[in-house]
């Protein structure tokens, strides 16, 4: 015999091969009809038995009847299903850990995948995960990602039960259950990534997470930032990208000071942070932080099913970059905007192809200037400079490659509009400004244009 699963049922069915001839057979044909019979209330007992055995069977409530079913099975049908779906969450959440996901990292994929309420529930279950490992080793970062979580609202919200209260406290509880199993499905679906922060109970790491150090806050930043955030609350591009420029040009020659003093005997290690990108565009804002981390002598690889990038660098680079590819992107948007308005109603300003070749031809054309402003700090400071940035270099593609190996393709833009891709270059390179600038007219295109994706 074969035995194969049902999967409408859920049982064990038993297939018979087809009947052969009986020719020859001693057991009359009396015998046999008295055995098939025999078979036949055999079967009917056990679909008799198995129907008094399910949720319900008793058949529908009747009007003089108004209690429901009062078997056990009936009874706890619709708790056990929660139950399970509680162990498993926290099982998933215990893996993910142990794959490289952080929790704030895992709450914004639900989100993504699923909605605000799903993203909820796994917040909920990350505090119900957390509040577990309380006699465990966690990191001071992991702690604080947790701790930007919340704390429950009740202490029973941490006991078993904590998926029917939360079930039930939503106005559609029914959503809310059907929104658990779409969690389950959004968290199978999360593959792994590098582990920059240890999982709780462990010290293991495949690459150092970006740490701000409180104690020792870095001056120059503190510059840059006030200098990008006059650049972006002006009105006027030209003075815009003035505050942009010195900012990059203060950037620049700091690096690589940074740089000279630690080749004489400081730390060069190198860290990693991951930058979410949301919203619209998402491709072309991987290339604008593209550009800004290989200006900051880092790299940063597009993790494509996750709409994130993981940049490699030097503690103080990493920093820098994340600073200032949020200000580029504000700026950008901006300008965008700007453009929107003064387009009148159906032009093909306000087109999706129109918007993300914008951002890419922005994105381009900054970096093409901000490695020339690189460029000239390299050259202030003579030729023995040439040879440690180089190391730089090649530590960071190094570093790249252990991480990823041959997983990274070139990223190809999926649509291209050559009116949004001018514009774009021209809002980056609306201000010529030799002295601060990000560059001089007619700088080389030093930089591809193009990030790097990692198939995870």
């Amino acid at each position: 015999m074969w035995v194969q699963r049902s999967a409408v049922a859920d049982q064990i069915v038993v297939q018979r091969p087809e009947s052969v001839s009986t020719k020859g057979d001693p057991m009359g044909k009396n015998s046999r009809n008295r055995r098939n019979a025999k078979r036949r209330k055999q079967e009917a007992r056990r679909r008799d038995t198995r129907a008094s055995d399910s949720p319900g069977s008793h058949g529908p409530a009747q009007p003089e009847d108004p209690e429901p079913c009062p078997c056990a099975r009936c009874q706890r049908s619709d708790e056990a299903p929660l139950r399970n779906i509680e162990d498993w969450l926290i099982n998933r959440l215990s893996l993910l850990w142990e794959s490289g996901w952080q929790p704030v990292e895992v709450v914004r994929q639900a989100r993504r995948s699923s909605g605000r309420d799903a993203a909820d529930l796994v917040r909920i279950a990350i505090l119900v995960d957390n509040s577990q490992r309380e006699k465990q080793r966690r990191d001071p970062l992991w702690v604080a990602q947790v701790e930007s979580l919340g704390d429950p609202s009740s202490a029973d919200d941490v006991n078993i039960g904590w998926l029917e209260r939360w079930c039930l406290a939503g106005p559609a509880p029914d959503s809310r259950s059907h929104t658990s199993t779409e969690l389950l499905l959004a968290l199978v679906e999360l593959g792994p990534i590098h582990r920059m922060i240890p999982p709780p109970g462990s010290d293991v790491v495949d690459v150092v997470q970006l740490r701000t150090d409180v104690d020792d806050p870095d001056p120059v930043l503190a510059k840059v930032r006030a200098l990008l955030n006059k650049a972006e609350s002006t009105e006027f591009a030209a003075e815009a990208e003035s505050f942009t420029a010195k900012a990059q040009a203060l950037i620049s020659r700091h690096s690589l000071a940074d740089v000279l003093g630690e080749s004489h005997g400081g730390d060069c290690r190198l860290a990693s942070i991951r930058i979410p990108l949301d919203g619209a565009y998402v491709r072309a804002k991987a290339s604008l932080l593209a550009v800004v981390a290989v200006a900051s002598r880092c790299q940063s690889i597009y993790l494509t099913s996750y709409a994130m990038c993981s940049v490699i660098g030097r503690p103080r680079e990493l920093r820098r970059v994340e600073i200032l590819f949020t200000s580029l992107l504000v700026q950008a948007q901006a300008a965008l905007d700007e453009v929107g308005r003064a387009a009148s109603p159906g032009s093909s300003c306000r087109s999706r192809s129109f918007r993300s070749s914008f951002l890419s031809g922005y994105a381009s054309r900054i970096g093409q200037r901000l490695v020339a402003e690189r460029d000239r700090a390299v050259q202030s400071y003579g030729p023995d400079a040439l040879p440690v940035v180089a190391r730089i270099d090649s530590e960071v593609e190094d570093e790249v490659e252990r991480l990823f190996g041959g997983d990274l393709t070139s990223a190809r833009s999926r649509t291209y509009n050559s009116l949004g891709w001018g514009s774009g270059v021209d809002a980056a390179d609306s201000a010529q400004i030799r002295d601060g600038g990000l560059a001089t007219a007619g700088s080389p295109a030093e930089l591809p244009q193009r990030p790097r994706e990692g198939s995870r």
